[in-house]
């Protein structure tokens, strides 16, 4: 069967995405802030946790999310298809820029990781790790996210951009929660948490949206 080449379907005004994750925000919330905040339609599918060992191995990889371009081609990895979007509806480097997208995406990475540092001992149930993650490490990477914030409130430059939404999510979905002690030293992030909060398509999106736990592993 013919499909339609990426790059053509990378140029049509209107794409038919599909999104497929778990009935969690996790990975998959950055993406839907894009959406959200690109006023871009979209089917929102929720896979069923407990069919997934029978689903998984239809998957690009093995992993969710994925998402869906007009039937004919899939992305996969929360990342990969959020600079997709991102640069595609106005949310990386203002002009295209291959060095500031490089950039922004390097704080998008970092949040990556830190979802991973603050995920692993919630998951595990580990006090002595989550303690630790509290008292040094995570302070130390709230810091560097802090130092990042712009005289105009944002990430990066005078403007929002999809790392704006991954620190959000972030701030309120994790550590606000979890690690209080920790978040309390960081004033600016959550002024920064408040900014993004209150923009109209995401604050339309944050009041509308499915109820549903952040994570699988420790909520």
């Amino acid at each position: 069967p013919s499909h339609t080449p990426l790059i053509q379907l990378m140029a049509d005004e209107k794409p038919k995405f599909v999104l497929k994750y778990f009935d969690f925000q996790g990975r998959a919330e950055p993406i839907r802030y894009i959406f959200a905040h690109a006023g871009v339609e979209y089917v929102d599918e929720r896979v069923p946790v407990e069919r997934w060992a029978e689903l998984k191995k239809s998957f690009p990889f093995g992993v969710l999310p994925v998402l869906e371009l007009g039937g004919a081609h899939v992305l996969a990895g929360s990342t990969a298809i959020a600079r997709y979007l991102a640069e595609r509806y106005g949310l990386a480097a203002a002009d295209g820029n291959a060095l500031d997208n490089a950039r922004i995406f390097s704080v998008v990475d970092a949040l990556t990781a830190a979802f991973e540092l603050v995920g692993k001992p919630l998951a595990e149930k580990d006090e002595v790790a989550i303690e630790k993650v509290t008292e040094s490490s995570l302070p130390q990477c709230l810091g560097n996210f802090e130092r990042l914030i712009s005289e105009h409130g944002f990430v990066h430059g005078d403007r929002v951009t999809y790392a704006d939404f991954y620190l959000q999510i972030l701030w309120d979905g994790v550590v606000k929660k979890y690690y209080a002690k920790a978040a309390a030293q960081f004033p600016k992030l959550n002024q920064h948490s408040q900014k993004i909060r209150s923009l109209p398509a995401i604050a339309h999106w944050l009041q509308t949206r499915p109820q549903c736990k952040f994570s699988y592993s420790f909520d």
